[in-house]
């Protein structure tokens, strides 16, 4: 059995808390948001998967001797998120989206600055039916935890594993088409649809590394070392276009929101050989179904995932993984727990349990403290 623990103290300006609206004729229509995460981590002697090792978390040891475990626990500081996010209206009632993360890290030993997000999107109402058309690079809608700017967190710092792989690996370049109508008074159900090109090596992490659980978001040009190599998710290899879909609904003046949705990259697994693992397609399969309810004070939410990949030459293996949390905001401060499973047959079967307490002060300031067993 390993045991990951992990206790974190950050300083963050919140997503979207910071602002800054031009009215000149040259910049109007334009908005600057952003958050900056300033961190201080502990953390055992497993080496974290961002420094090649197999560590399921965002900060772990250090490998001093070079022979492939860990041999001393970690102390550090970093930036693990410092973003900027533009916002600029466009003629036809459109808008351009563009998310930049810097991160300056002990876990992944670099500093790097990348895109998270670049899109345009146009939204057009019919009567009782609302449509909202998007084309670019961004993150499609599977995680319940990421509410905020800057696809941030709202619960606790780190998220889920399932929260953790989408903003690894799933990121799709292509279109997105939203339709949106009220059923009933203070009730609404909603159905969006996405193609997209690239994301023929989403999957691969999961394959050969498992499940894990940090706040790291992957640009649109990520890679990630893993066994002595580099995992470039989002590359193009076989010409195939993927698809996802989704259906919501949302209850009582979203009191109640159900949802659950399909993703696939539609890889063809046949291309490549196994002997070349940086060409090799893996085709890739995401189930998932989620629920939030929100009254007063409490926030319940509850999310399930099922992957399963397909590899050239390998049995498909089915990943699966659950969670269940609770939050409380009161006043200034916010307390949540959240308990997590995944699971694999025959291979993988973990858990883990975190707390998070933050308080808000200042005009648009919060610290917090997270606690993770895994």
């Amino acid at each position: 059995m390993a045991v990951s623990l992990l206790a974190l103290l950050t300083f963050p300006s919140r997503a979207g808390k910071f602002e800054s609206e031009e009215d000149s004729s040259l910049l109007a229509g334009v908005k600057f948001s952003g958050m900056l995460d300033l961190r201080a981590s502990a953390a055992d002697r497993e080496v974290s998967w961002l420094r090649g090792g197999l560590g399921p978390l965002r900060y772990g040891g250090r490998d001093t001797d070079l022979d492939g475990r860990g041999d001393r626990r970690a102390f550090g500081a970093s930036v693990p998120q410092a973003s900027v996010v533009l916002d600029a209206e466009v003629p036809a009632g459109a808008r351009l989206h563009v998310q930049a993360n810097f991160t300056m890290d002990a876990a992944s030993g670099s500093a790097k600055v990348g895109v998270i997000e670049a899109y345009a999107e146009a939204q057009k109402a019919f009567g009782d039916d609302a449509f909202r058309l998007k084309a670019g690079g961004f993150i499609p809608h599977i995680s319940w935890e990421h509410p905020d700017p800057a696809w941030s967190t709202r619960y606790t710092l780190t998220p889920s594993p399932i929260g953790a792989w989408v903003g690894e690996e799933i990121r799709v370049f292509g279109t997105e088409l939203l339709w949106e109508r009220p059923i009933a008074k203070e009730h609404q159900v909603r159905l969006t649809g996405g193609g997209f090109s690239g994301g023929d090596q989403i999957g691969r992490l999961l394959w050969f590394r498992g499940f894990a659980a940090h706040d790291f978001q992957g640009d649109l040009a990520a890679e990630y070392p893993l066994l002595g190599r580099k995992v470039r998710p989002l590359e193009e290899h076989d010409g195939h276009l993927g698809y996802y879909g989704r259906g919501d609904v949302r209850l009582f003046d979203r009191t109640l929101e159900l949802g659950s949705g399909y993703w696939t990259n539609n890889g063809d697994d046949r291309t490549g050989l196994p002997a070349q693992l940086d060409t090799l397609v893996f085709r890739t399969k995401v189930f998932h179904y989620g629920g939030k309810f929100e009254w007063k004070r409490v926030t319940l939410l509850a999310q399930s995932m099922k992957a399963t990949v397909h590899s050239t030459g390998r049995p498909a293996k089915d990943w699966s993984a659950a969670y269940g949390l609770g939050s409380v905001k009161w006043g200034a401060a916010r307390l949540s727990v959240r308990y997590d499973r995944t699971w694999v047959r025959n291979w993988e079967n973990a858990f883990g349990v975190t707390g998070f307490a933050g308080w808000d002060f200042g005009l648009r300031q919060q610290v917090a403290l997270e606690y993770i067993y895994w």
